[in-house]
C-alpha cells in the first residue's frame, strides 16, 4: 500500500508537470517561481510543487481514504522515503 501511495504521488506530480509543459511550455518550477508571496508558495508547495513535500498532504489524504489511522504516522514516513527513492530513480532514468 505504501509503494502504491508513493507511486500515486509521483504520478500526480509527473502528470501535472507534463500537462502544464504540453499546454504552456513551462514546467512546475517556473510556475512556483511566478507565485507572488511566500504564503502562496508555502501552501501550494506540499500540494503540487514538490514530490517529497506532496507525501505529507497526499499521503495523509490517501492514507485516510484507506481507513488505517493507527499506522498513519509510520506510513507517512515510509511514504516520504519511497517517494524520494522513486523520484531519484526517475531522475537517473531521465539522464
Amino acid at each position: 500500500m505504501i509503494l502504491y501511495i508513493a507511486i500515486c504521488i509521483v504520478g500526480i506530480y509527473e502528470a501535472t508537470d507534463s500537462l502544464l509543459y504540453t499546454f504552456t511550455g513551462k514546467d512546475l518550477s517556473v510556475y512556483f517561481d511566478m507565485l507572488e508571496g511566500k504564503k502562496a508558495q508555502k501552501y501550494l508547495k506540499p500540494i503540487i510543487f514538490c514530490t517529497l513535500c506532496m507525501s505529507s498532504f497526499w499521503g495523509l489524504t490517501l492514507q485516510l481514504t484507506y481507513g488505517t489511522p493507527l499506522m498513519l504516522i509510520t506510513n507517512l514516513f515510509a511514504i516520504c522515503g519511497v517517494v524520494r527513492i522513486v523520484t531519484a530513480i526517475i531522475d537517473k532514468l531521465d539522464k
